[in-house]
């Protein structure tokens, strides 16, 4: 049924691009890449790297139909400028927009003191500009264990984006923590063109980075169950997000959060396909 439905989807809607892709009898598997524009392109080189390694991976068309966007908060980044002025323990950041935010930031005050900045992913501690370094990073590439393994501290800056969720300041102000939280960036719906549209309806699997992207697909294509595509997830708090709104289990998403086993994951996932 699943190698039917990728012939159908790939014959109705077609892919540009992706036409030369059909050999053997195999068409190809559409994965749609939904992080915001301009983030796609580390994960399509990692797709494109590890599917030319695997001998039973089907030929892949990777197509971009950014889900969401993100937007500075103006009062948010006055308010970290005044904060940073300030003397803190530590200065978490959680995305590599947040690290982006964070060091423009720095730049704009010129806060060249030492500062000690804790970090979740690899991701998110090379989107660290100029001369800033992460000093700590959890074991497991989450905001959870970040609250439960900060070293001890009194005072903590998190800059961070409007619809992140509580936990991570909840947690750290249990353990003690003095928190102020800013913030400084908010993530909305990206626009879609017709073609964008056509695109995310012939998704066989669609590659999720963060919930929201999660909520505005659904909002506008359904779930897996109305068929808009198996989701592949970064990490589990996106998978958690798939599952609240009614795609269906098991949700894809690697053990160990990052960007080669998240795309070793989507791949595993296409394979499967065509088993």
């Amino acid at each position: 049924f699943l190698k039917m439905k990728i012939r159908y989807l790939f014959l109705l809607f077609g892919v540009k691009g992706c036409s030369g892709l059909v050999s053997s009898g195999q068409y190809p598997v559409n994965v749609v890449l939904t992080r915001e524009h301009g983030k796609n392109e580390k994960l399509r080189k990692e797709l494109e790297e590890q599917s030319a390694q695997k001998s039973t991976c089907p030929p892949l068309c990777v197509i971009e139909v950014p889900s969401v966007a993100q937007v500075r908060d103006k009062v948010g980044e006055l308010l970290l400028d005044e904060a940073l002025q300030k003397e803190w323990d530590w200065i978490i950041v959680t995305s590599p927009e947040a690290a982006t935010v964070l060091s423009d930031a720095i730049a704009r005050t010129d806060c060249s003191r030492d500062l000690s900045i804790a970090t979740v992913g690899a991701a998110t501690a090379h989107a660290l500009r100029g001369e800033i370094r992460s000093r700590f990073s959890p074991s497991k590439a989450t905001a959870s264990a970040l609250a439960s393994e900060l070293p001890n501290a009194q005072s903590v800056l998190y800059p961070t984006s409007a619809l992140a969720a509580p936990t991570l300041q909840e947690t750290l102000e249990r353990r003690g923590f003095r928190v102020q939280r800013i913030d400084a960036y908010t993530t909305e719906p990206a626009i879609w063109d017709d073609n964008q549209f056509n695109m995310a309806k012939a998704a066989h699997l669609v590659a999720f980075g963060s919930p929201s992207a999660v909520r505005v697909w659904v909002d506008r294509l359904g779930n897996s169950q109305e068929g808009a595509g198996i989701p592949v997830c970064i990490g589990y708090t996106t998978a958690k997000e798939c599952l609240r709104l009614g795609f269906q289990e098991p949700i894809a998403h690697p053990k160990n959060p990052g960007l080669k086993p998240w795309a070793s994951e989507i791949i595993q996932v296409a394979s499967s396909l065509y088993e």
